[in-house]
């Protein structure tokens, strides 16, 4: 029984001759020798995706960098709007906060702040249905995102619900539902 290897014409043959038989072009038998030579490479590509999978877990991270996810279904237009204006980084007079509302230009995803001035004092960077970054002194001098070691389960938790309650005020039954199922995990 003889292996045999096809080639595409405008490859490296590696010495083989090809025969053409019009539309398919293929190469002389193979040894087993010759076969192992070819596989050798693939072996290690094999190995590589192989570990590449199981260090992954299949490509799905168990940890991200945002805090915690919103609900957002079916919020009414321009709510995002209304509540950055209740929340307005306008109102920071306090210069650790000024201070923070300027390092949020360098963080690595675009968000919109919201401002809050009862305690806990916080500022929180939000996107469409994230909640991504937060800078709360009494957690820490930084801001922190999902994947800071100081931003414990619970704290991700809190924010979350903090966030979510203002975004059930502009959300339609189902939202309001869904959402209250979400701050039960």
């Amino acid at each position: 029984m003889h292996s045999y290897i096809c080639i595409v014409s405008g490859q490296d043959t590696g010495g083989l001759k090809t025969v053409g038989t019009g539309k398919k072009t293929y190469g002389t038998p193979l040894t087993p020798e010759a076969l192992k030579k070819q596989m050798r490479h693939h072996r290690y590509l094999i190995i590589i995706v192989i570990f590449g999978l199981f260090s992954c877990k299949y490509g799905v991270n168990e940890k991200t960098t945002h805090i915690a996810y919103i609900n957002n279904t079916c919020l009414q237009k321009n709510a995002w709007d209304s509540i950055k204006s209740i929340y307005s980084t306008s109102m920071i007079g306090d210069t650790v906060f000024l201070e923070a509302l300027s390092g949020f230009k360098q963080v690595s995803f675009p968000v919109s702040l919201i401002y809050f001035n009862e305690e806990p004092r916080e500022l929180i960077g939000v996107e469409f249905s994230s909640i991504r970054y937060v800078f709360n002194p009494l957690i820490s001098p930084q801001i922190l995102d999902g994947l800071s070691p100081e931003l414990k389960e619970a704290e991700k938790k809190r924010i979350r619900t903090r966030v979510q309650k203002i975004l059930m005020n502009y959300q339609c039954e189902e939202g309001r539902k869904e959402a209250e199922i979400l701050m039960k995990d």
